[in-house]
């Protein structure tokens, strides 16, 4: 069901969604396939999937059975939170650790889904020029298409009575030291896992898979899964650019640990413009990567057949460091940064405005002056945008859900412990998934086999259409613009 996992906030309660009085100028408003939890005063709301990594804490029982709450005493206990979520404390809205369940404002409405507020002030939809794979290939900042409709970026709370924002720690942990790297890895471990444990009791009655790849950040959480005795599968999609790496190393893995594989091809058969259109209109037009693909083909509901009961995915995209790009290209939170960075930037006047507000507000924010400009647009732009919306993406399946266990304040505080260079290069994933399950050190990474090899030709026919899509969008200046950009990168 499109916008199926949605909530509103607003004066009046939305026809034909549960709806229950906040006060007395608030009512929200939600559908059966999210998940609400009330304080018995109504002043404290915990909106979604949340669980914790501390033994024996359940955050929704925490919200509906504690007397005397205060947003202070939950403040301090959301720092160990995983999951996708919102919290509502008396007048303002806060996110989880990256802002994976989205929240867009306007005056009148507030909802995690930017299509239901489209769809209530009236507004037509609008088409982005997105593509996968050129930068940005997402809508980056507070902006978007819809007049006086912003987004909420992760270190920002909103108050919806005052309509403003407000400054959040991103980490208030941020940093926590150990005297060295084998203390952290099995601190970070024994939490992760705890976290697993917790997670798989959350879900329970529906089966785990992790999505594979040949990749860290996948066998980091089948490691980790390993290690707290979760029940789970694993499953990789077909795609238009996988090699042979991201084919056989998640069967290696998967014969090795003794789990079911489950490899769902593509068909063009079962190609549907209808679903594509369906798609863009549940997410407005926000991301044409793989995951709109997928949805197209059918594969996750093949997926869904093949297992035979409601699946959750644990996916690994939460990471503990910006990935070498950003932090080449990001040495100061200022604009011909992100240009690099993002080549196209300027010749999309939205995007543009959108991260110059963006950089304005981080510019007066104190809160977060620790992180360093790089890590700050990774989390902020890549997690708290790019990867909220592909989040919302599952949003529009009944039964299938997506989760990052990895999703939790203090478990990437712990991440960023690690050394630059190693998280850089991932290497503190290695140390990791080997402390976590030495079996796996067995089966080499993809950049061990040189990449994904057969997937190369792809790529290079992909990147050729991607110019002459940028030539036929924005023309030789868009084209020149971007070239520059990749060779600022370089």
């Amino acid at each position: 069901m499109i916008n199926g996992r949605s909530f509103v906030l607003a004066a009046q309660a939305v026809p034909d969604m549960n709806a229950v009085q906040l006060n007395d100028k608030t009512v929200l408003s939600w559908y059966d396939g999210l998940s609400v939890t009330f304080s018995e005063d109504k002043k404290y709301v915990l909106i979604g999937d949340c669980w914790s990594i501390r033994e024996g804490e359940d955050p929704a029982r925490y919200i509906a059975e504690t007397r005397d709450l205060s947003a202070e005493n939950i403040l301090a206990r959301e720092n160990t939170w995983c999951g996708r979520y919102v919290l509502i404390l008396e007048d303002r809205i806060y996110m989880d650790a990256v802002g994976s369940m989205s929240v867009f404002y306007h005056d009148a409405y507030i909802s995690n889904s930017l299509n239901m507020i489209r769809e209530l002030l009236g507004y037509e939809l609008k088409q982005e020029k997105l593509y996968d794979g050129l930068a940005p290939d997402f809508v980056p900042g507070p902006g978007t298409q819809y007049d006086g409709v912003k987004r909420l970026m992760p270190s920002q709370v909103y108050d919806h009575v005052a309509k403003s924002v407000i400054s959040r720690a991103l980490l208030p942990e941020y940093p926590i030291e150990f005297s060295s790297d084998e203390e952290r890895i099995q601190c970070f471990v024994k939490e992760l896992a705890q976290g697993m444990k917790n997670l798989d009791k959350y879900y329970e009655g529906k089966t785990k898979l992790i999505t594979c790849t040949g990749g860290r950040d996948s066998r980091t959480v089948l490691a980790v899964s390993e290690f707290a005795g979760l029940k789970y599968g694993t499953a990789t999609l077909e795609h238009s650019e996988i090699g042979n790496a991201d084919i056989e190393i998640p069967r290696q893995l998967s014969r090795a640990l003794d789990r079911k594989h489950y490899y769902i091809r593509r068909d063009k058969k079962d190609l549907s413009r209808e679903r594509y259109e369906a798609f863009d209109r549940h997410i407005c037009n926000y991301e044409k990567g793989a995951d709109r693909d997928f949805y197209a083909y059918g594969q996750f509901e093949k997926l869904r057949k093949e297992v035979g009961s409601d699946i959750v995915l644990l996916r690994g995209s939460v990471r503990g460091a910006a990935n070498k790009d950003y932090l080449k290209t990001i040495v100061s939170s200022d604009y011909d940064c992100l240009q690099r960075l993002y080549p196209l930037l300027s010749c999309n006047p939205i995007y543009r405005q959108s991260v110059k507000d963006w950089l304005d507000y981080v510019s007066n924010d104190p809160e977060n002056d620790l992180i360093g400009p790089a890590e700050r647009v990774y989390r902020e732009l890549r997690e708290g945008c790019w990867l909220s919306t592909i989040e919302g993406v599952f949003d529009i399946y009944d039964d299938i859900t997506s989760v990052q266990p990895l999703n939790c304040r203090r478990l990437i505080s712990l991440l960023l412990g690690f050394d630059v260079v190693d998280r850089t290069k991932k290497l503190h994933e290695e140390k990791i998934t080997a402390y976590a399950d030495p079996r796996l050190g067995a089966i080499p990474y993809d950049y061990q086999l040189g990449g994904n090899g057969a997937g190369r030709a792809r790529q290079i026919s992909g990147y050729l259409k991607k110019i002459l899509w940028i030539l036929g969008n924005y023309g030789p200046g868009g084209l020149i613009r971007f070239l520059k950009g990749k060779i600022g990168r370089n």
